[in-house]
């Protein structure tokens, strides 16, 4: 069975709690659909949209025959939908942290009815098997632990998406050959925090005193306003992820009161390691800067971003590259982790 057939031929709505089941028919019938909503109204967990699935799976594929493990099974969908991939032959292991969900897919008749899907509750990193074919997530990471790592067998596939400081992430899709990853795929995208050990502190951007612990607000210089004009979401998410891959002294940051990010709260810019703290922000409608050498990263963070325009505005799903896989660590994609990569190219 093919990819586009295996999608078709399953209902969404057999997949969602009956409080969200009831809203339908969606406006988008293969658009995300939120299957679970934390109190603060954060999304927690949801179907992602299903032209974005087919992409990564046709890019998977072939699954025949092959053991998959996906990290946030939710409410069981996609490892149907991958169970009939993989066939009678294969094998789908999901985990899911989120005790509602899991519930509610241990449940479904669909997935009872599967002999080769085998859900389970808890945190990834105490379930991971060995070995796996392919390990997937649709939840966004800031690192892989390393048990993932080692959980692949040797030519195996990792499809999870790198989260981009800021908000948004880079669904990347890789190969793990002899201690090393290679990304051979990637697409820009918004995919929901991981849950559980590798939940971040912050969605997406700590608040300013958390990175600048004793920065007062009064010796912030607002260096210029712009307009609140309208927010570009997707080329914001161009260049942040350009910069995250590029440039180490790239950061994300929370300038609004709340713990979640909205457009007019996040703020990115560059920082030095200098003693002072200085910094440089591009906020939602002004330029901010702090300490002696944050007009200077101010003038890089402008040059950079013309640079980036005069290069056709790359972003790091544009970029294919290897990293080494640490022999006893995590492997983090922390800010300018492109300079880990032996072989860089943009497409």
């Amino acid at each position: 069975m093919n990819v586009a057939t295996a999608l078709s031929q399953v209902n969404v709505s057999s997949f969602l709690p009956a409080e969200l089941a009831r809203r339908l028919p969606l406006v988008n019938p293969r658009g995300p659909v939120r299957t679970a909503v934390g109190a603060n109204g954060i999304v927690l967990s949801a179907i992602s949209d299903r032209d974005f699935l087919e992409v990564v799976l046709d890019n998977l594929a072939p699954l025949d025959g092959k053991k998959v493990f996906e990290i946030g099974s939710g409410t069981g969908y996609l490892a149907y939908v991958m169970s009939q991939l993989v066939g009678p032959l294969g094998h789908v292991t999901g985990c899911e942290i989120i005790e509602t969900l899991y519930a509610h897919s241990v449940r479904n008749p669909l997935i009872v009815s599967q002999p080769n899907i085998t859900l389970v509750a808890g945190d990834f990193i105490d379930i991971l098997p060995q070995p796996s074919d392919v390990i997937i997530s649709t939840s966004s990471m800031d690192r892989f632990h390393r048990s993932i790592l080692l959980s692949l067998k040797d030519g195996g596939y990792l499809a999870v998406p790198i989260a981009i400081p800021g908000g948004g992430d880079c669904f990347s899709l890789f190969r793990y050959w002899d201690g090393w990853i290679r990304c051979y795929h990637a697409i820009l995208s918004v995919s929901v925090p991981t849950r559980g050990s590798y939940s971040p502190d912050a969605f997406w951007a700590p608040h300013l005193d958390k990175i600048f612990p004793g920065v007062l607000e009064r010796d912030i210089l607002t260096v210029r306003h712009r307009p609140k004009a309208k927010h570009h979401i997707h080329e914001s998410l161009c260049f942040r992820s350009y910069l995250h891959f590029t440039e180490r002294r790239f950061f994300s940051v929370n300038l609004g009161k709340v713990p979640y990010l909205a457009p007019s709260t996040m703020g990115f810019g560059l920082r030095s390691s200098g003693p002072d703290n200085s910094f440089a922000i591009s906020a939602f409608d002004r330029d901010l800067v702090h300490g002696a050498d944050g007009l200077a990263l101010l003038s890089d963070l402008h040059n950079m971003r013309s640079e980036w325009e005069r290069s056709g505005s790359p972003s790091l799903s544009n970029f294919r590259y290897d990293l080494p896989v640490p022999t006893s660590a995590d492997l983090v994609f922390s800010a300018g982790f492109g300079s880990m990569a032996v072989r860089t190219s943009s497409q």
